[in-house]
């Protein structure tokens, strides 16, 4: 089976936007790469089920873009100023929020049936923390929880916002949960069954385990760490995603350059399975096949994607190939191929 694979970038040595792909369940293999869509620094990447959308940059202004599905440009909303680094599509809504780390905003459009975007609600956000990268509120992830509260990372406070989205999209605060000082919250992912979601922090590289029993407010459970005990260098924890059958989560470490496994126990809780070299320079993103068999990783500096075959009792990654190249790739998935609780 053969389905479409894009890739995200950075536009800022010889990349020139969004990368496509054929990749074949049946071996493994990324087949017909080629530039789909040019644009500045289209580092994230999201879809309805008629529309992509994207983070975009063009000179000195950033913002967001909406395609059709043949990548042809519908509309474009930008300012002067640094793009947002995330993005995220609300079907129910159809709302689109972004996360910007570099203005400590969190914004969001509205989208019509013609794929335009409208702009509707701005949040500013405030705070710092211990570590040298938290200056300054940091803003790193946007998603909807299963109840439909939006829940913000905030690197550069330690902290984890949810707030109510009323029916024209503004937001009003609902709650925060405090992560530890310095660990600088980066994404978070709540599981598809269980009443619980998983936090991954840059900055002290390790996963937390947080209770969620609805209405925004989540509850710490355990942490544990993405790299050996060894391992003294930089790291910075990256991507994490759950595998399809919900029974292995995984964490890309940029620094330590790995992909750490844990296992899902029947609770939610989670216990290290292995932790694996990733085969490229700075793994930022990776995803998981539809069909669970394969973990594709994208390498930001080294330009290579490495393909691992999943066992899917286990979760153990073995490596089938790494010489694949799309130049500065931080983003990697398949279409549609995002979780969402509508």
């Amino acid at each position: 089976m053969k389905q479409p694979l894009y890739f995200g970038t950075y536009t800022r040595r010889i990349s020139q936007g969004i990368y496509k792909a054929i990749f074949s369940s049946d071996s493994g293999a990324i087949e017909n790469t080629k530039l789909f869509i040019k644009e500045g620094s289209p580092t994230y990447l999201t879809w309805s089920e008629n529309f992509i959308f994207s983070i975009s940059n063009r000179e000195n202004m950033g913002g967001i873009s909406s395609y059709n599905l043949n990548g042809e440009l519908l509309c474009q909303q930008l300012e002067t100023g640094p793009a947002p680094c995330h993005i995220t599509y609300d079907s129910q809504r159809q709302l689109i929020y972004t996360a910007n780390y570099h203005t400590s905003q969190i914004k969001v459009y509205h989208v019509n049936q013609e794929g335009h975007l409208s702009l509707a609600w701005t949040e500013n956000l405030s705070g710092n923390g211990p570590h040298p990268n938290q200056d300054k509120s940091h803003p790193h992830c946007v998603l909807l929880s299963p109840d439909r509260y939006l829940f913000v990372c905030d690197l550069g406070s330690d902290r984890i916002l949810s707030y109510f989205i009323d029916s024209k999209g503004q937001l009003s605060l609902n709650t925060h949960y405090q992560a530890r000082p310095g660990s600088g919250p980066r994404h978070l992912l709540f599981h598809p069954s269980h009443k619980l979601a998983y936090l991954v922090c840059e900055l002290d590289s390790s996963v937390d385990v947080l209770i969620y029993n609805g209405v925004g407010y989540l509850e710490y459970d355990k942490t544990i760490s993405t790299i050996p005990d060894s391992f003294t260098e930089h790291n910075a924890a990256s991507a994490l995603k759950i595998s399809q059958n919900q029974q292995f989560l995984y964490v890309s470490n940029r620094g330590h350059n790995s992909i750490t496994c844990f296992k899902i126990e029947l609770e939610g809780s989670i216990e290290l399975v292995g932790i694996y070299p990733s085969h490229g320079y700075t793994p930022r993103d990776f995803c998981i096949s539809p069909d669970d068999k394969y973990l594709v990783v994208s390498h930001q500096d080294s330009d290579n994607i490495s393909i691992f075959k999943r066992d899917t009792n286990t979760g153990h990654l073995t490596l089938v190939s790494q010489d694949h190249i799309v130049p500065e790739s931080v983003f990697v998935d398949f279409e549609q191929n995002t979780l969402d609780f509508s």
